[in-house]
């Protein structure tokens, strides 16, 4: 990890120019067969709060193991989280 302090390269705030960067990559038009620019981390960031709503998607196969294994230490069996 490699973390470097803006404010050592810059005199002025740090976080105006990252949000002006940011509204000029949202406002790009982009590439031909895409729908939009993304910035890195946005599908990441997009992905979570998916995920946080609606549950990680997991195999049946896997899912099934995860109960065996559960009931064969004793433990209660991994819950299901179903969108509402």
């Amino acid at each position: 990890m490699l973390v470097i302090d803006p404010r050592a390269f810059s005199p002025t705030d740090f976080k105006p120019q990252v949000e002006a960067f940011v509204r000029y990559l949202k406002t790009t038009p982009p590439a031909d067969g895409f729908d939009e620019v993304l910035y890195p981390g946005e599908i990441e960031y997009r992905t979570e709060q998916r995920r946080r709503h609606t549950g990680i998607p997991i195999e049946d196969s896997t899912w099934r193991r995860l109960g065996e294994i559960a009931a064969r230490f004793g433990i209660s069996p991994p819950r299901t989280m179903r969108p509402e």
